[in-house]
């Protein structure tokens, strides 16, 4: 019998939005003290943020594949 990968991929991805809510926090801080609306404007710091924030999503998506 398989264990019921539902209550694991839910919490999985609740403790994962609290992750990226806190990187979406940091991005914002750096989009406001260097006055950027869009894009990066060529700030490396925000360009890293940005780049972490993107990597969110695709452990969610691979532990709701898994058998």
């Amino acid at each position: 019998m398989a264990a019921p990968m539902l209550p694991v991929t839910s919490l999985f991805a609740a403790l994962l939005m609290i992750v990226y809510i806190a990187l979406s926090v940091g991005v914002v801080r750096v989009r406001r003290g260097a006055k950027i609306a869009l894009g990066d404007g060529g700030n490396k710091l925000l360009q890293k943020r940005i780049r972490v924030r993107k990597l969110i999503p695709f452990p969610l998506v691979l532990s709701a594949c898994v058998p």
